[in-house]
């Protein structure tokens, strides 16, 4: 029988509980500590649940259970569930919920495509991936990229290239962020 790190580490975690629960009133307290961990990662199940629930009936359809049977399904499973009861990122639920389904029905997009993916969803806040949507429907029509044809009669999208214009556009000669008029004008109502 070979020995797993992980389970052997759980092993003695729960031993040493056992142990120091028997002290008088740090017993009581691990007890807790254990219930609220519990019922706040039952909420917050039940809360991606729920969301899950109506991205399905929005869309009218179920999803293949096959695909989570893989090992690309389970893994994005798992990553994405992970984030899902997190309670730091709770008002990004319904886009968990979006991500999970959206995984599962293209498959055409990479494994690795999908987890990166997942990845931003966690570490952007709600208000950045909403400029990000906006940048995306603003310039998505003149961006030319995989299975997107733009009209012809439109230029290509041009990035300035003096050091005077970069700066007049919030960005530094050599800068490899974001221009900041696009998040600005994302920002301003017109």
């Amino acid at each position: 029988m070979k020995l797993n790190g992980e389970d052997v580490a759980a092993g003695v975690v729960g031993t040493v509980k056992a142990l120091v629960s028997r002290m008088p009133g740090l017993g009581e307290m691990i007890a807790g500590w254990d219930a609220y961990h519990k019922a706040r990662f039952e909420r917050e199940t039940q809360d991606f649940l729920k969301a899950l629930d109506s991205v399905l009936a929005r869309m009218g359809r179920s999803l293949d259970p096959s695909w989570f049977t893989t090992l690309e399904g389970e893994t994005f499973a798992r990553k994405v569930l992970d984030c899902a009861v997190d309670a730091q990122l709770a008002d990004k639920k319904e886009l968990f919920a979006n991500a999970l389904v959206n995984g599962a029905i293209n498959v055409e997009i990479t494994p690795i495509e999908k987890l990166k993916f997942v990845d931003m969803l966690r570490q952007m806040s709600r208000a950045s991936l909403m400029v990000l949507a906006d940048i995306h429907s603003m310039l998505s029509p003149d961006v030319r990229g995989p299975g997107r044809q733009p009209p012809s009669n439109r230029p290509y999208l041009r990035v300035p290239t003096s050091p005077a214009r970069t700066r007049s556009m919030g960005c530094h000669p050599g800068s490899s962020t974001f221009f900041g008029y696009l998040p600005r004008y994302a920002l301003e109502s017109p």
